[in-house]
């Protein structure tokens, strides 16, 4: 039971770190030259390295199995659904319930959310995801 907690505070410790490094990417538009000289494009950097190696440090550590490993992912890929886009939101100063235009899977949600009823549907989706995700951790792992 010790390790279901470890591994889920790794998880929403990755999907935490992805939203901030792409929400101040996104909100101070750092460019690539600034990257290395600014205090944001500094942090970007830590930010996505803590994205990729807390995970594997963890798998590394904790020595998963391959079963094990197929739970992670899902319950990984819920919890990030769940909860990446309210967090990436809030970071950039934009409504929680706020659908992009640019990426594929926003153009998909877009063509299909244009109410306001059907954006609150989208949310307690993504809630019932992370949840969802969350129990499969602490229930099946």
């Amino acid at each position: 039971m010790e390790t279901n907690y470890f591994l889920l505070i790794i998880i929403y410790l990755t999907v935490i770190f992805k939203a901030l490094a792409d929400g101040y990417n996104y909100k101070y538009n750092v460019s690539q030259n600034e990257h290395d000289k600014s205090f944001f494009g500094v942090a970007y950097h830590i930010f996505g390295i803590l994205t990729i190696g807390i995970p594997i440090t963890s798998i590394l550590i904790k020595g998963f199995g391959t079963f094990d490993f197929l739970f992670i992912i899902i319950a990984f890929a819920l919890i990030y659904f769940g909860i990446f886009d309210f967090l990436y939101n809030k970071i950039t100063g934009r409504n929680s319930l706020y659908i992009g235009k640019t990426d594929i899977f926003d153009k998909i949600i877009g063509k299909f959310i244009k109410t306001p009823n059907a954006k609150i549907l989208l949310f307690v989706f993504r809630w019932a995801c992370f949840i969802a995700g969350t129990s499969l951790i602490l229930d099946f792992i």
